[in-house]
C-alpha cells in the first residue's frame, strides 16, 4: 500500500522497489521505451509524473505530487516524525495485509539513518508477525519514521534527495533506464551486507 507522507515542503508517495515493475538483482536490466503509472484512492485515479529513487537508499521510491494533487485524492498525508527517537518503541504495520504491532529498535551505530527492528513481533490482535521490506514504521504519536529496506532494517526518512530519476509517460526516449537501474543496483551493492 503506498502512502502519501510530507517533509512540511512537499507531499510525496512513498514505496518500495520492490512495490514497482523494476527489479535491481538483475544483471541486465531493460532500456523502457515506456513507464506509466498511477495513484489511485477511492474514484480519485491520478498520472505519475516522475519517479524519485532516494540517495538515502535507492530501494526507496518516491514520486513528488502538488498540493493540488493531494487535496483531489483526498487520502491521509503522515508527517515525518519530528524525534523518531523520542520512545523506546515504535509500531510496524505491515504493507500487504495491514497487520500491525509494537516493537522496539536499535540504532545501526554504523548509520544512524537506520533502525534495526525486532524480526519476530508478538501482538496481541494477529499473534506473531515479521517485517517485510515496504512495511511502514511509525512513531508512537502515529508519526512516520521510515520504511523497511529489507527485512530487518528500517530506512529512516527525512531527506527526500533523489540519486536517481525516472520520467513517467509516453516519451521517455531521451533516458536510457537500463544504465539508471544498473546505477540503482549498483548503489544497493555497495551498501554494508547487513543493509542490502
Amino acid at each position: 500500500q503506498t502512502v502519501l507522507v510530507s517533509d512540511g515542503r512537499q507531499t510525496y508517495a512513498l514505496m518500495h522497489v520492490s512495490d514497482t515493475p523494476f527489479n535491481l538483482n538483475v544483471e541486465n536490466p531493460p532500456n523502457y521505451q515506456r513507464i506509466t503509472g498511477n495513484l489511485t484512492f477511492g474514484a480519485t485515479n491520478v498520472a505519475l509524473g516522475e519517479l524519485n529513487f532516494l540517495a538515502l537508499d535507492p530501494r526507496v521510491v518516491v514520486v513528488p505530487i502538488s498540493n493540488g494533487v493531494a487535496m483531489r485524492l483526498g487520502a491521509k498525508i503522515y508527517n515525518l516524525a519530528a524525534e523518531p527517537f523520542k520512545f523506546p518503541e515504535v509500531v510496524l504495520v505491515r504493507a500487504d495485509d495491514g497487520r500491525y504491532g509494537e516493537t522496539t529498535f536499535r540504532i545501526d551505530q554504523a548509520d544512524r539513518r537506520f533502525v534495526r527492528l525486532d524480526n519476530r513481533i508478538a501482538t496481541r490482535l494477529f499473534g506473531e508477525i515479521t517485517p517485510r521490506r515496504g512495511d511502514l514504521v511509525f512513531a508512537k504519536t502515529g508519526e512516520l519514521i521510515g520504511i523497511m529496506v529489507n527485512n530487518n532494517y528500517c530506512a529512516v526518512l527525512g531527506d527526500f534527495t533523489p540519486v536517481q530519476k525516472l520520467s513517467v509517460g509516453e516519451n521517455i526516449e531521451q533516458q536510457d533506464t537500463s544504465v539508471v537501474l544498473r546505477d540503482l543496483a549498483a548503489r544497493v551493492m555497495r551498501l554494508p551486507e547487513r543493509l542490502r
